[in-house]
């Protein structure tokens, strides 16, 4: 069966060798939502925190335009604190489609799947640890290269 869209966690823009492949696989159904920004306005400011500011409610808020991807803000429930940075290659109506799947208390105004999938995609930090100290006993040898990046750790107590 063919979905009606595809709902990404991040940005349409590929990032690592071979994404681009993936990406253009996709079709022209696709919403991307990044959680995090880093633009700014030519002020210095911060455009999210402006237009959360600004408008209440529901909205989106076109940004630019390239390769037949539309780049906006968007804040997708009216009690939400969080705008985000939202990129499609369809008509942006697309995302009021989304807005019944953004009441989860968890996470007000993000789309509830990509909640899930974040929950069954995090490596927690025990784990992590974990995995770390598998990897550290097969290939001791990297230990003192690993000591050259984890100063913070020892300090905050996340010690291998």
């Amino acid at each position: 069966a063919m979905a009606d869209f595809i709902v990404l966690d991040g940005t349409l823009e590929a990032t690592y060798p071979g994404e681009e492949n993936y990406l253009a696989r996709l079709g022209t159904n696709v919403i991307a939502l990044a959680k995090t920004s880093d633009l700014v306005t030519v002020k210095g400011n911060n455009p999210l925190q402006l237009l959360h500011q600004q408008f209440p409610g529901c909205w989106w808020y076109p940004v630019t335009e390239k390769d037949r991807t539309t780049t906006s803000f968007v804040k997708l429930h009216p009690k939400s604190e969080y705008v985000f940075r939202c990129e499609t290659n369809n008509s942006p109506e697309i995302l009021s489609s989304l807005l019944p799947y953004c009441t989860d208390p968890i996470f007000i105004g993000y789309p509830y799947g990509l909640i899930v999938a974040d929950q069954h995609a995090r490596v927690s930090h025990a784990e992590q640890r974990s995995l770390e100290c598998q990897f550290l006993i097969k290939n001791p040898q990297l230990k003192a290269y690993l000591r050259s990046k984890d100063a913070h750790r020892i300090l905050d107590g996340d010690i291998y």
